[in-house]
């Protein structure tokens, strides 16, 4: 399957060249195909998230993909913290890694590739406010962000969280397409996307501001027992 035109391709040449500094690793989990479909094991998505990284590692020398088989690497699983497939890790020296559940496409591709460019130039996008807010966090904050490649919105939110992430080894950032994983869209009553949860407790349906995302995760990432008002005044 082509998954990108060939005026698709040049651009994206051109764009890795300038905007990819250091190099990039993809983590893909997902299962080896096999003629016998063995219940449990399921995943149509997995082919198709494997073809779209590879054309992407394809376009620059500084992309690379390593693939786990999710039910054999069981280490990995644990120090990544993946429980579903097909997951996509994203790393670069020096920077938190980023994850996405499902196949980055249509309004999250440009999320996906913005967030690895980010990566890979050390570059920050949050307001000196908010970078000083999560500077103040001492406690492991995770932000699932449940979206779909069609909305505009989920991207936006998506984007937020990613550079969250980048922002604080504190946070984690963990991006899911909810049309992939239906069984998570009753566990979470996910009505309608975007959709927010932080550390499992706190649930924000639709948009969220940049001030309303530092607002929870200081109210979620602050162990002392300093208010957080205090904290953030310091």
């Amino acid at each position: 399957m082509v998954l990108f035109t060939d005026q698709n391709r040049k651009e994206l040449k051109r764009r890795f060249r300038k905007d990819l500094k250091k190099e990039i690793l993809f983590s893909l989990f997902t299962t080896n195909p096999s003629l016998l479909t063995i219940p449990g094991r399921e995943c149509p998505d997995c082919p198709r998230a494997q073809e779209l990284l590879e054309e992407i590692c394809g376009l620059s020398p500084k992309i690379h993909l390593k693939i786990h088989n999710y039910f054999d690497a069981l280490e990995a699983r644990r120090q990544y913290a993946i429980d579903k497939i097909p997951a996509i890790v994203t790393e670069s020296e020096g920077a938190n890694r980023l994850v996405f559940y499902g196949i980055p496409q249509g309004y999250q591709f440009p999320v996906f590739l913005d967030g690895m460019e980010r990566m890979s130039r050390d570059v920050r996008s949050l307001t000196n406010t908010t970078r000083k807010g999560f500077s103040k966090i001492d406690r492991l904050v995770t932000l699932r962000i449940f979206v779909s490649s069609n909305s505009i919105a989920a991207a936006s939110v998506a984007k937020l969280a990613q550079a969250a992430a980048l922002e604080s080894h504190l946070i984690s950032a963990e991006i899911i397409d909810i049309n992939g994983f239906p069984e998570l869209r009753r566990a979470y009553n996910v009505s309608t996307v975007p959709k927010t949860i932080i550390n499992d407790i706190v649930h924000i349906d639709g948009m969220i501001s940049e001030g309303l995302l530092l607002e929870k995760v200081l109210a979620s990432g602050i162990r002392s027992t300093e208010t957080v008002e205090q904290r953030f005044k310091q």
